[in-house]
C-alpha cells in the first residue's frame, strides 16, 4: 500500500548538544557567512545586531547559538586558538629563558617538566573529535618533550666553562629545529580549527518579516514525512519549534517553526529596523 504520509525537504544543523530541522521551503537563500557584508546595529536593549541588505530590505542576522543560549563551536575553537598562540608564545620565552640562564648562570626558573607547563598540562587532557586535529596534536608530542629535556642537559653543560659554547651551540640548532617544528604545530593546528568552522547563513521567511539565521554549519538535506514527527505536548511561551523528528537512524531533531523563531528572537533582540543602505 503507498504510503499517503507527506514528505518534505528539511535542513538540518547541529547546536550544543542538540539537532534541528527546518523546512527547506522557508529557506529564501543560503550563503557563507563569512561573504556577507553586514553593519551593527543597537538594540533597543543597547547592545548590537548585525544587519544586511537583501532585495531592498534590511535583514536582521541572528545567531542561533546565542538565541538558545549554548556555546557556538565558533566561539570555541576561538578561544582554542587564542590560547594556542599564547601557549606558541611560551616556548619561544622558555628558549630564551634558557639561552639566558646558559649565559649569565642565574636560576633556570621555567618548567622543565613537559606536563607541568602551561600547554603541557592542558595537552594532557585534551582528546579532539575531529581526526585531521586529533593528528595535528599527536605530533606535539615528541618534540614538545624534547625542548623540555634541554633544560638540564644543557645547563650541566653550562657549568663547566670549557662546554659553555658547546652549550649554546646545541640551544641554536635546537632552535632552528625542535622549537621551529614546534611553533610550526602551533600554527598548524590553530589553522585546523578556523578552517573545521565555516558559519553558514540562512535567509529565513519567517511569516510577517524575513529574517537571518547563523548557524554552525549544514549538517545534512534529508527528507522527514509526516509519519517520523513527533508533536510538542507543551511548547510554552518562548518556544521555537513545532514537535520533533525522529527519522530512520534514531537521532531525535527538533523541528523548528520559522514564524515561532522569528518572534523569539525579535522579543528577545528588539531593534528599529533601519532603512535599506
Amino acid at each position: 500500500m503507498q504510503s499517503t504520509y507527506t514528505t518534505n525537504t528539511y535542513i538540518t544543523f547541529s547546536a550544543g548538544k542538540s539537532l534541528f530541522a527546518i523546512d527547506t521551503q522557508y529557506i529564501r537563500y543560503i550563503t557563507a557567512r563569512d561573504m556577507l557584508s553586514t553593519r551593527p546595529v543597537p538594540t533597543l536593549k543597547g547592545d548590537t545586531k548585525e544587519v544586511f541588505d537583501y532585495q531592498g530590505h534590511v535583514i536582521t542576522l541572528y545567531r542561533f547559538c546565542e538565541a538558545i543560549g549554548v556555546e557556538s563551536q565558533a566561539d570555541a575553537s576561538a578561544a582554542l586558538v587564542e590560547m594556542l598562540r599564547a601557549r606558541r608564545q611560551d616556548h619561544i620565552d622558555w628558549v630564551d629563558a634558557l639561552e639566558h640562564s646558559i649565559r649569565s648562570g642565574e636560576a633556570f626558573t621555567k618548567a622543565t617538566d613537559p606536563h607541568q607547563c602551561a600547554f603541557g598540562k592542558w595537552y594532557d587532557n585534551y582528546r579532539p573529535e575531529d581526526p585531521e586535529l586529533a593528528k595535528i596534536m599527536k605530533a606535539f608530542d615528541a618534540p614538545h618533550k624534547h625542548i623540555h629535556a634541554l633544560a638540564e642537559r644543557l645547563l650541566k653543560q653550562a657549568d663547566q666553562s670549557e662546554t659553555l659554547d658547546g652549550a649554546l651551540s646545541e640551544l641554536a640548532k635546537e632552535r632552528g629545529s625542535t622549537l621551529r617544528e614546534l611553533l610550526k604545530l602551533f600554527n598548524t593546528a590553530a589553522i585546523r580549527l578556523e578552517d573545521m568552522v565555516k558559519p553558514v547563513v540562512l535567509v529565513i521567511d519567517g511569516g510577517e518579516r524575513t529574517f537571518a539565521l547563523e548557524i554552525e554549519s549544514v549538517r545534512d538535506i534529508r527528507e522527514f514525512s509526516e509519519q517520523e514527527q513527533i508533536p510538542e505536548q507543551d511548547s510554552g511561551d518562548n518556544a521555537i519549534h513545532q514537535g520533533y523528528f525522529k527519522g530512520w537512524d534514531e537521532h531525535l531533531h527538533i523541528h523548528i517553526d520559522p514564524a515561532l523563531l522569528r518572534y523569539h528572537l525579535e522579543k528577545r533582540f528588539p531593534i528599529e529596523i533601519p532603512e535599506a543602505g
